[in-house]
């Protein structure tokens, strides 16, 4: 496969992975900022807007993103890195994740209660 289709295939992946606070994909609000792919090693630049945003629900996007990569067959190593505004370079290959079960559907129940009454809080501010 080359380069060109095997990009486009990360970046298709990469559309179901939903930002939990806006509920739009990642793709669409540019976080996506590099991909780059070397045989079968996949390396995605991840631009978070804040440093805050990385720690409230950076563990969760990283973790989508790397469930939606994985389902790709010619996909052996994945890479991701997080980067952006306040944010240090911070590379995840996986060998060390940052949890060891998968997100259930009652975490990501409560993520996204707490993404709306945030959204709440903020219009009536």
């Amino acid at each position: 496969m080359d380069r060109f289709t095997a990009g486009q295939q990360v970046r298709e992946a990469l559309s179901a992975v939903v930002e939990p606070e806006l509920g739009r994909p990642i793709t669409e609000l540019g976080f996506v900022s590099e991909v780059s792919i070397d045989g079968g090693r996949v390396h995605v630049r991840l631009r978070v807007p804040s440093f805050f945003q990385l720690q409230r629900f950076g563990w969760l996007i990283l973790a989508d993103a790397r469930a939606a990569l994985g389902v790709l067959p010619w996909v052996e190593a994945i890479e991701l890195c997080f980067a952006g505004d306040g944010v240090r370079d911070r590379t995840d290959t996986g060998v060390a994740p940052p949890f060891d079960e998968p997100v259930s559907e009652h975490q990501r129940s409560h993520i996204r209660r707490m993404a709306f009454l945030d959204r709440q809080l903020r219009l009536v501010r």
